[in-house]
């Protein structure tokens, strides 16, 4: 190249890194501050190097400070020193005019729609929400919400027990769920391509659950392995304690995974009951996040959650 180019071509790889951060910026949609940093640890570097360029120019002052060459490296230089160091200014910048507000909708079954269009990479996060969990149930029902969360994914009519991970992980997807006092979660990311399938899974299970006994008997044994984790863990034992004392009278002070006399006992038909009773579409929030339209997800919804049909719900007053 030549002892002329090869100084052209390092300023060349500083410029196209700082290009390259502002580019990965545009197409996240939003403002992340992990490439600000990359781009002013550039920026830095090239003010170092354009800091020794002017110490050795200073030699030359005359002949060099006033060449073309020299002013374009210097508003070179002030270009790239003031797009980075902008972004860095607050800790928590606003949300550009590139950012997708979601789209709220309601079914005409009740259905609640949540739709966030985000771009950042090719996958879709698909939510299930019931409002349902442990501040419903009876004392005669404690604990039913926390394994209705184990009992979901163990199968339907059409999909038999092991068919729902096997799905979800042929997909290259993932699923999850836990529980809390007021709502009972399900969640399932997949490619955006699998959209239509964890859609189909998730409005299957919501209300199609077939609670095989064989299942619901080896499930006993996980959940009491989750109390003895909990009388184990002296953050936990202690949380649990706390809200015990702080609310004696109110559901919030039953332990959510429910008793051992009661699990023990626990039969297909009273777990059954409860979920047909708490599991209807007007207890229903689906939330989408990824790389899908609005548009292309209410579509999608009606064909599928839009469909199914329960009772009204029937939260109690507490």
């Amino acid at each position: 190249l030549g002892a002329g180019n090869w100084p052209r071509l390092h300023r060349l790889a500083y410029v196209a890194a700082v290009l390259g951060c502002l580019h990965f910026i545009w197409l996240a949609k939003k403002v992340r501050m992990d490439p600000w940093v990359y781009a002013t640890i550039l920026a830095v570097l090239l003010g170092i190097r354009g800091w020794d360029t002017l110490r050795r120019l200073a030699r030359r002052r005359r002949d060099l400070i006033s060449s073309p060459g020299m002013r374009s490296t210097a508003l070179l230089l002030l270009a790239l020193l003031s797009a980075p160091l902008a972004g860095c200014v607050s800790s928590d910048p606003a949300p550009t005019k590139l950012a997708v507000e979601p789209v709220r909708q309601v079914l005409p079954n009740g259905v609640v729609l949540i739709v966030q269009e985000h771009r950042a990479s090719d996958l879709v996060a698909l939510q299930l929400w019931i409002r349902a969990g442990g501040r419903d149930e009876s004392p005669a029902e404690l604990g039913l919400s926390h394994y209705l969360e184990h009992m979901l994914f163990k199968g339907t009519p059409t999909r038999p027990p092991g068919a729902i991970d096997a799905l979800v992980e042929g997909l290259g997807g993932t699923s999850n769920a836990f529980t809390s006092y007021d709502y009972t979660h399900y969640d399932v990311v997949v490619p955006a391509e699998s959209i239509v399938a964890a859609a189909e899974l998730l409005a299957d299970i919501a209300v199609n659950a077939s609670f095989p006994p064989k299942e619901i008997e080896s499930e006993k044994k996980v959940v009491f392995e989750e109390m003895n984790l909990t009388e184990d863990d002296p953050e936990r034992y202690l949380e649990r304690r706390v809200t015990e004392e702080v609310y004696p009278k109110h559901p919030y002070g039953r332990p959510i995974l429910g008793t051992r006399d009661l699990v023990q006992k626990l039969d297909r038909d009273e777990l059954a009951a409860y979920y047909h009773k708490h599991y209807v579409p007007q207890n229903m929030v689906l939330v989408v996040v990824g790389a899908v339209t609005p548009a292309r997800v209410r579509a999608l919804a009606d064909e599928t959650f839009g469909k199914l049909h329960g009772p009204p719900a029937a939260r109690p007053k507490t």
